[in-house]
């Protein structure tokens, strides 16, 4: 979502009406850019979690799904951004 997002205000970087809506176009950009960062950092934490290590289990023998909930958070903000980007910037 984040790359589409990118491309779309990228496009229509050109067209923008005036100096505000272009400034707000490029804080978007920013924004999604900011967004895939965070996202990689997140699935190499993901990939370092995902190893067996006695030392990050519950006591109850269950793994901790700890970067799940962020996850689904950045999820739900990056597509709730993206609808109010696509129908109001572009």
């Amino acid at each position: 979502m984040c790359a589409s997002a990118c491309y779309e205000i990228g496009c229509a970087l050109g067209d923008a009406p005036t100096r505000g809506t272009l400034a707000l176009m490029l804080a978007g950009l920013l924004w999604y850019v900011g967004f895939i960062v965070v996202a990689s950092i997140l699935v190499s934490f993901g990939a370092v979690d995902s190893t067996r290590r006695p030392g990050y289990r519950r006591r109850d023998g269950k793994q901790e799904g700890t970067l799940m909930w962020p996850s689904l958070v950045m999820t739900a903000v990056v597509a709730a951004s993206f609808a109010a980007s696509h129908y109001s910037l572009t």
